[in-house]
């Protein structure tokens, strides 16, 4: 080592002991340092003192709760005790759905309150295409009412019921209380079958219900939920049924709000919409209540048709343990359907078939055209659906079977039309319209003509009673053919379903008038109808021209095709296409007589008739035209009267 490098090591060595000495810390620094560690470790003391002050807190609230939990529990304890007194012990639970199903039906029934609360029909679809809904657990309600021993009302969708020897077809949903009594609900759904059995049976139940007040009341509220394309009809066809004991099934108004004090025993009611039903039927009746049927506009609610209600009594002991059968209907209204249903409900309850009458469900017209439709459309059109599918050439031919009925009315009509044409020919006929030229004159040229008729044996009105008689069957159609649940969902040529308007045009926007007559579309069996109609009516003009005389008559004759057009642009396209065949028919019937009418040998008739007149007979018997001329006469000479009266009160 040399001495440079003893120098500088030595230099360093004092250099670093001269840094020491001159940044050691002055007596005020060492105490600040001191100061600082001791606040560390009293704020680590604090955090350690706030930890445990907050688990002891944690622990005291927990406490707290529990003690506040406890008494909360127990109030509720002692409310509910005091509320539902025996029957405590199933107001609490845990809801669940028990499902019984067949080929035909889905039920759900919830083990709060023990009542069905929705129902699918399995082979049928709603007009979105989904399986269809008779309701669903927002759209139903329906509970008993007891009163109890403690003069308490308690509903039976406040408490919860068990499920006992459960199967797909049948379960019996219990409600026990404290001291062993038992309420149970047994249902049962047999298989391919629209009827659900629902039994009560009650066992050592004195000790809760008030020995004053032992029967049921029962609360059944419904959203009827739209299931048709057609909204307008499925609102008009849909109706709270109801039938008292001995008596015809009625019905609330469909058209507007409606309700029905119970003043008798009813034996069943049924929420009905236009192709599907659900009915409750008992064998004991509801001898008190009330039925109420509510419209629900498209506005208010567009997924619901109407709203159902109905809170009835049943005479029911619930202090013995006898088993009170009812039964329940969810299915189609379906008129053959129905008339076995009425036999399979009537051999559950032990009740006479003709007392339940369940075909009243199905709404095929009143008075006469019911009648029509019952005995005479129904059976052929079921007939024929026997053995035939498409239900467009069922149709067919059932138009033809309802013409060749009542051709021979038919033909006397059109007979009568062609003869009022020939009458045209006459001579005489001539000279009575040159006669009487001018329109002030017509009364005198209508009771000149008429007893002109008389004379060639010709009857104006000669039609009358065949149209009298064919205008029956038309309208009894007009009824069948929209509820008519064979047509639904069934297809021809163009339309798709049968039983609703077949739109062959349509729109969205709002076209005043025109969207509120027409519903924004047009239907093509209706408009084919309505071309075939003014035809008809055209050749019909031809055919009696004396109408053509007649002030307005000419110009109704057009317009009322035209308002049918409206009328049945919404209506079934089964009951147009049937409507079209009908008259395009009648075309034919009309050119097939008046081509195998001999004009001339009736014009000669009528020449002879002439020079020795007969009485013509009209429509309602004796000699109608004869007595229609001396009321002519009377009139006019009455106006003649009048006219001389005023002039005479003039001149004075």
């Amino acid at each position: 080592m040399n001495k440079n490098t003893i120098i500088g090591s030595v230099l360093m060595v004092l250099i670093f002991i001269a840094m020491v000495w001159w940044n050691q810390p002055t007596p005020e620094q060492i105490e600040a340092q001191r100061h600082y560690q001791d606040s560390i470790r009293q704020a680590e003391i604090m955090k350690t003192m706030d930890q445990a002050m907050a688990q002891q807190t944690a622990k005291d609230t927990l406490r707290l709760d529990s003690l506040s939990q406890h008494v909360q529990d127990s109030i509720q304890t002692l409310r509910t005790q005091q509320r539902y007194g025996n029957l405590a012990g199933a107001a609490t639970g845990t809801e669940s759905v028990i499902t019984l199903c067949n080929e035909k039906l889905s039920v759900d029934i919830s083990t709060r309150g023990g009542m069905i609360e929705a129902v699918r029909l399995l082979q049928y679809t709603d007009y979105k295409g989904e399986t269809l809904r008779l309701f669903d657990a927002e759209e139903n309600e329906s509970y008993f009412t007891i009163y109890t021993i403690s003069g308490k009302y308690v509903t039976t969708k406040d408490l919860f019921f068990q499920p006992l020897a459960q199967t797909d077809s049948s379960v019996t949903m219990r409600l026990a209380t404290n001291d062993g009594a038992q309420l149970d609900f047994v249902y049962t759904l047999p298989a391919n079958s629209y009827v659900v059995g629902f039994d009560i049976k009650a066992k050592d139940l004195d000790a809760v219900i008030s020995p004053t007040q032992p029967s049921l009341s029962l609360t059944w509220n419904q959203l009827l939920p739209r299931t048709e394309k057609g909204r307008t009809f499925e609102e008009r066809y849909s109706n709270l049924y109801y039938k008292y004991k001995d008596e015809t099934p009625n019905y609330l108004s469909n058209t507007s709000n409606d309700d029905e004090t119970v003043k008798g025993d009813m034996t069943w009611i049924g929420f009905n919409n236009q192709f599907f039903s659900s009915a409750l039927i008992s064998r004991i009746p509801a001898n008190a209540g009330q039925l109420v049927s509510h419209n629900l506009k498209e506005t208010e609610d567009a997924l619901h048709i109407k709203n159902y209600q109905a809170d009835l009594e049943f005479d029911i002991n619930l202090s013995d343990e006898d088993v009170n059968r009812m039964a329940y209907y969810f299915g189609p209204n379906d008129y053959w359907l129905l008339d076995n249903i009425d036999a399979e409900v009537a051999a559950r309850l032990d009740m006479d078939k003709s007392a339940l009458n369940l075909q009243k469900l199905v709404s095929v017209g009143w008075g006469i055209l019911g009648w029509i439709n019952r005995f005479l459309v129904i059976p052929v059109f079921h007939f024929l659906g026997s053995f035939i599918s498409n239900y467009g050439i069922i149709i067919l031919l059932l138009t033809l079977f309802i013409k060749l009925l009542v051709f021979p009315f038919t033909y006397k009509s059109m007979v009568s039309g062609s003869k009022m044409r020939i009458f045209q020919k006459l001579p005489e006929v001539q000279a009575l319209n040159e006669k009487y030229p001018n329109q002030e004159q017509a009364m005198e040229k209508q009771q000149a003509m008429m007893s002109l008729m008389s004379k060639a044996g010709v009857n104006s009105m000669g039609g009358c009673l065949p149209m009298l008689l064919q205008m029956p069957v038309l309208l009894a159609l007009f009824y069948f053919f929209p509820t008519s649940i064979e047509l639904r969902g069934e297809s021809f040529l163009w339309a798709d379903d049968l039983s609703s308007y077949d739109a062959i045009f349509e729109w969205n926007a709002y076209i005043p008038i025109i969207s509120w007559i027409f519903d924004n579309h047009v239907s093509l069996f209706c408009l084919l109808m309505t071309i075939t109609n003014i035809g008809y009516q055209y050749i019909m003009m031809k055919q009696n021209p004396t109408q053509n005389s007649m002030p307005g008559m000419k110009f109704m004759m057009y317009v009322m095709p035209l308002l049918f057009f409206g009328i049945l642009n919404n209506y079934s396209s089964g009951l147009s296409y049937y409507y079209f065949l009908s008259t395009l028919i009648s075309i034919i019937q009309t050119w097939v007589i008046k081509m195998s009418m001999n004009e001339e040998k009736i014009l000669a008739e009528m020449k002879d008739n002439l020079k020795h007149p007969k009485p013509a007979k009209g429509c309602l018997g004796g000699d109608w035209m004869a007595r229609a001329q001396e009321m002519q006469r009377q009139q006019q000479a009455e106006l003649k009267r009048q006219q001389e009266k005023r002039m005479k009160a003039g001149k004075h």
